[in-house]
């Protein structure tokens, strides 16, 4: 099920300022223009007029993550003196790079089957390190500044 509902333009001007304040993971498009966002597992598709949400289960499950949305362009918008523009898309990590951090006991404490799913899901912006037990404060700050090169697990 794809939501899409219209948006005011002027929010997003200009679109990286919003970008590099949301966590999660992101992906600006200057020639579309689009910005794609990851949350949850769910992309977030912003266009000039409209967003694009894939991945939802019903209208009560857009509209929450609407919300979330709103929440964020609003707090960025008050944040953007603070900010700084970053025209560069960074990399996906790499599912290895996180693995190897990982305390890779396959424990399925943090709700996944392994360790390779576990860092699978951390690598595409669902999850945080701390949802791991058994990473220690170490594991959890490299893992966080690994990622955070990324825009992902803040």
């Amino acid at each position: 099920m794809v939501v899409k509902t219209p948006l005011a333009k002027q929010v997003f001007q200009p679109p990286t300022t919003v970008a590099s304040g949301l966590g999660g993971g992101y992906q600006f498009f200057p020639e579309t223009p689009s910005l794609t966002l990851k949350f949850d597992g769910k992309l977030i598709t912003l266009y000039p007029r409209q967003i694009a949400i894939n991945i939802v289960k019903d209208e009560s499950g857009a509209e929450a993550i609407l919300r979330w949305l709103k929440q964020q362009i609003n707090d960025t918008w008050d944040r953007r003196p603070d900010l700084e523009p970053s025209f560069k898309v960074a990399l996906k990590p790499r599912i290895l790079e996180i693995l190897k951090i990982l305390p890779r006991t396959n424990c399925r404490d943090c709700g996944q089957p392994t360790c390779l799913v576990f860092a699978s899901r951390l690598s595409e912006g669902v999850g945080r390190p701390e949802d791991c037990p058994g990473l220690d404060e170490r594991g959890k700050g490299q893992l966080q500044k690994y990622l955070g090169q990324f825009h992902i697990g803040k």
